[in-house]
């Protein structure tokens, strides 16, 4: 018996998933962690690196789903609410990005995860070829404070560092367990 997936050549043989939230709460760390489960490549782009317009959005969609696809990479797309919102019949330009994102997507033989802090905005088409979507929460403090801890335990050569643009994150080993305050500046 065959699937309905054989009823047009390549088309719909995916399994997109939808991961929706505040930023910092580990949408793309799932997206990352569930590829190195699988042991599997993971092919991460921000929507910004796509292009603005639809011709060069199709260019890098062409060339990103040729290269998932050949090295049996799962796709991640962080920030894709800037490609996948809703038609609007004033915005020809945001209708056209639509339309090539929709049409590789439907396409696309494989996995492929979008990270987004904006699902209400999603074009109904989008919605309906989304498998799974995951909300996540605001990360409350205790749920940090065993994020922090889990990471800083395994610090074993006297300290850790963290740098992040003008902003730093320094904790001695111990100061963790002992109470004491890393210094974030």
């Amino acid at each position: 018996m065959k699937c309905l997936n054989d009823i047009i050549q390549g088309k719909g043989q995916n399994t997109v998933a939808l991961y929706s939230g505040p930023p910092g709460v580990g949408k793309t760390l799932t997206a990352e962690g569930l590829a190195e489960k699988r042991k599997l490549p993971l092919y991460s782009v921000c929507a910004g690196d796509l292009g603005t317009n639809a011709e060069h959005l199709e260019e890098n969609l062409l060339e990103i789903t040729s290269l998932a696809y050949k090295w049996g990479a799962i796709i991640l797309i962080a920030e894709a609410d800037v490609y996948l919102a809703e038609c609007s019949l004033q915005d020809v330009q945001r209708n056209a990005l639509l339309s090539v994102f929709l049409r590789h997507l439907e396409y696309f033989q494989g996995i492929m995860f979008f990270t987004t802090n904006r699902v209400a905005t999603f074009d109904m088409a989008v919605q309906s070829r989304i498998h799974s979507s995951i909300r996540f929460g605001d990360l409350g403090k205790d749920a940090k404070r065993k994020i922090w801890k889990t990471f800083l335990g395994r610090v074993k050569d006297g300290g850790y560092h963290i740098r992040k643009g003008n902003r730093q994150l320094k904790c001695e080993k111990g100061q963790w367990k002992t109470g004491k305050t890393c210094q974030l500046w």
